[in-house]
């Protein structure tokens, strides 16, 4: 989606995408150039949380970032956190957060109203031939 920030063809290109039903979603959101200003430029129904956000709110963010108000102590990264989840949710945008590596940070998140997470929490990654024998072994215990 970078590419529709200098290109208006680009972007209409994205908006029409959007409007058939294909689901955009912008990666990183609250780092570099995915950013609340970006939601107004472009059509995004979902926004990927960037795992900084989440080492903020946890206090895991290295001292070397943790040099403005949003990340001085745990409780500012999770205001920050929180509050990203909310104006997800009162746009209507799905939020996914990423860097969910134990239980404690999923319950965080769960709390503040993430619609979904990932990270090791919930598994590796591995080959898509591997995720399709899991799930279908899956399946069939459950069936």
């Amino acid at each position: 989606m970078l590419a529709a920030l200098g290109d208006p063809t680009a972007g209409l290109a994205l908006v029409e995408l959007a409007n058939s039903g294909v689901t955009l979603a912008m990666d990183d959101f609250g780092s570099a150039y995915s950013s609340i200003a970006r939601m107004r430029t472009l059509p995004t129904s979902v926004i990927k949380i960037d795992r900084a956000l989440v080492l903020a709110a946890t206090g895991e963010l290295p001292l070397s970032e943790r040099l403005g108000p949003a990340s001085s102590t745990p409780e500012a990264g999770a205001m920050v956190l929180a509050g990203v989840l909310q104006i997800g949710r009162q746009l209507g945008v799905r939020t996914i957060v990423e860097g969910v590596e134990r239980a404690d940070v999923r319950d965080l998140v769960a709390m503040f109203g993430a619609d979904m997470a990932q990270g090791y929490f919930f598994g590796h990654p591995e080959p898509f031939d591997a995720v399709v024998e899991r799930l279908s072994a899956a399946t069939t215990r459950a069936g």
